[in-house]
């Protein structure tokens, strides 16, 4: 009960990888997150037209149907003792979203003590070389189901670098590095108490506000606007394929894709003054 308590998930996370309604707004995104220049890219001698990634419109991450919107299988699970997990797995078709080889894709979700929740993603290439960027967009709102706004949490990022956007959402040429499990950010809401921790091995994150979710219906009868929760996306860096000085994205046959993510809840008493 108690590390029910300190999950309070603005939106529906494990089982939004099987679809639904808006299912970018909730899901494990696809091949690639955020645009490619020109919506190609290069592997050797090889020029593939992979669609057009957007991040403006929501459901655009991943190309035209992202991994938020195919049917994923249960490989695995156990809903009892100290560490119950699910396990789903994907096989995305060479050539899907027009991006060459194809993928052997499974994310795990796992609850561990005291309050930490877990996510890993392993993707193998089995053919061919291909870029791939996952990302989790699960929202996030410390202060509980229908409770408003995120705006008086608190954020801290441990990053030592930013990549700033252009206006198709791109980053210039900065250089990058790669990193082992680390801390990426911490999340507190200073009335609950409740506060999250995030550990993970990518190179990058994503810090979004919700700016662009309006009117989004959740549970008893209860409806998210903007700034209703907040999202931390650890990704490789967006358009790296673009840039040689970025850490590499590109999985190659035999190669294993890992991004691992861990969200370690706590909660601090608070008192009216």
């Amino acid at each position: 009960m108690a590390r029910a308590a300190l999950l309070p998930v603005a939106l529906l996370l494990c089982l939004a990888l099987a679809g639904g309604a808006n299912a970018a707004q909730k899901s494990t995104a696809g091949f690639y997150e955020l645009k490619n220049k020109k919506g190609d890219f290069s592997i050797k001698v090889t020029n593939w037209g992979a669609a057009l990634v957007s991040a403006i419109v929501p459901d655009g991450k991943g190309g035209p149907k992202g991994f938020g919107k195919v049917i994923w299988t249960v490989k695995e699970h156990v809903s009892h003792g100290d560490s119950p997990y699910i396990t789903f797995y994907y096989h995305s078709l060479d050539g899907e979203q027009g991006f060459p080889g194809a993928l052997d894709v499974y994310v795990k979700y796992q609850l561990s003590r005291p309050y930490d929740l877990s996510i890993r993603m392993n993707v193998t290439a089995r053919n061919k070389a291909t870029p791939v960027n996952l990302a989790n967009h699960a929202y996030w709102n410390l202060a509980g189901h229908g409770s408003g706004d995120v705006l008086k949490h608190e954020l801290q990022m441990f990053a030592s670098h930013y990549t700033p956007v252009d206006a198709p959402m791109r980053p210039p040429a900065r250089h990058g590095q790669q990193n082992a499990m680390r801390p990426v950010a911490r999340v507190r809401d200073p009335k609950s108490g409740r506060a999250f921790e995030l550990w993970a091995n990518q190179p990058g994150v994503q810090f979004y506000t919700a700016s662009w979710l309006i009117n989004e219906k959740g549970k008893a009868g209860k409806v998210y606007g903007q700034y209703g929760a907040l999202c931390l996306e650890t990704q490789a860096y967006p358009d790296a394929v673009n840039h040689p000085n970025f850490p590499s994205s590109i999985v190659r046959p035999g190669q294993v894709y890992k991004h691992d993510m861990v969200f370690r809840f706590s909660y601090q008493a608070t008192y009216d003054a």
